[in-house]
């Protein structure tokens, strides 16, 4: 099942002011899924922001709207699939704070500081 390919549009639940994100390349086998890092331009940014339209960013799935099935054979999925903006030199969000939830499956990458950002883990 192909969740995330090229030119696809992503919403981003973080507070850095930008709105919606297109995929330029994605890590790993040309299509991605919930904890996949993408590379893309940003598409619509909030006006009086220091971020602007066209820039290349990286951003990670944290939710996706297509099943993601955990280890006891339940399933999960969110209204829309959606990302947060990640820092260029590091592995770090580029905002401090997040607008909705993320998965669970997310807390074993340990280079990622989710869990300072929201208090929402489904």
């Amino acid at each position: 099942m192909l969740i995330v390919n090229n030119n696809s549009k992503l919403s981003i639940i973080d507070n850095s002011g930008v709105t919606k994100f297109r995929v330029i390349g994605i890590s790993r086998f040309g299509s991605g899924s919930i904890g996949d890092l993408c590379v893309g331009s940003l598409n619509r940014v909030k006006p009086r922001r220091r971020l602007k339209n066209g820039q290349i960013f990286r951003c990670l799935i944290v939710q996706s709207r297509f099943r993601s099935f955990r280890k006891y054979g339940a399933y999960i999925r969110s209204v829309a699939t959606r990302s947060i903006l990640i820092k260029r030199s590091e592995l770090v969000p580029l905002a401090n704070r997040l607008n909705s939830f993320y998965f669970l499956e997310l807390r074993s990458f340990s280079a990622f500081k989710l869990s300072a950002v929201t208090i929402y883990v489904i």
